[in-house]
């Protein structure tokens, strides 16, 4: 079952009373589905439940994909999309949902060219990520930070887009970008997984080490200093991750070992 917490201004908890919620609360809405994935905008919520994509909360910007609506939205499916969707992420107002085809849908603001559309209008409807369907390029992976994006394409290809202020996108340079760009100075590895913080990037490689770019204030990067580096860096000091997660101003990862690495603020204890 899905339970939810936290703030609820917006309906974002798919409860019915909109208030903070301090404990954990059923979304009762749901338990006819099979949760098989989730995801968390700024004060949305986006599902998976037998290849379909459920939304609701905050509606202003179209990031429900339940076509022109209400500024606020009750749990329902989004627009139809083209094949059994298998992943779902989500942004601060824009929401991504991966079909089996190996497409990418996107709805929402648009701001920064996050939908990779060509522009920056907001789009209240999934739109196919015209420039990824190509044959023989299949994404396998899709991520969403706050203000950017990132995908995997099969044998490990890492692929970003979005908000590019703070080299979070790792393509040498602070420019947006509005359509899916390959990271040229990850060509020559295999990226097996990434997480995309507020304003920084972690990739994941296949034999496990850890590249990070973007913003470097608090030393969220792991690199021993607070610099921005606007492609991605290894990170030297950590051996065999297995996974890793970025907060907006932190980084958490799991080595070979289980043991858990924290780095970045801790303004509010949040590094352990």
């Amino acid at each position: 079952k899905l339970v939810a917490w936290g703030d609820n201004d917006f309906g974002q908890l798919g409860v019915s009373e909109q208030m903070m919620n301090h404990s954990l609360t059923d979304v009762q809405q749901t338990f006819d589905l099979r949760v098989e994935d989730m995801a968390c905008g700024s004060a949305h919520s986006v599902i998976l439940s037998d290849g379909k994509v459920f939304t609701w909360g905050q509606n202003k910007h179209g990031q429900l994909g339940h076509g022109p609506s209400d500024y606020l939205g009750s749990l329902g499916p989004t627009a139809k999309t083209d094949g059994k969707c298998v992943q779902v992420a989500a942004g601060y107002n824009f929401s991504m949902a991966l079909t089996d085809r190996g497409e990418i849908f996107v709805f929402g603001e648009g701001r920064h060219g996050v939908l990779a559309q060509g522009d920056e209008l907001s789009k209240s409807s999934p739109q196919v990520i015209d420039s990824l369907s190509v044959p023989g390029y299949v994404v396998d992976k899709i991520f969403c930070g706050e203000r950017h994006c990132a995908c995997i394409v099969r044998y490990g290809q890492a692929l970003t887009w979005g908000c590019g202020s703070d080299g979070q996108l790792g393509h040498s340079s602070r420019d947006d970008e509005h359509f899916p760009r390959k990271v040229e100075h990850l060509a020559n590895v295999s990226v097996r997984t990434i997480s995309c913080g507020s304003k920084h990037t972690c990739f994941l490689t296949s034999d496990n080490s850890l590249y990070t770019c973007g913003n470097g204030k608090d030393g969220k990067l792991g690199h021993g200093d607070e610099r921005s580096y606007l492609y991605p860096k290894k990170v030297e000091t950590l051996q065999a991750v297995k996974e890793v997660s970025c907060g907006d101003y932190h980084t958490a990862c799991i080595d070979g070992k289980s043991i858990i690495y924290t780095f970045g603020s801790g303004t509010r204890g949040q590094l352990g």
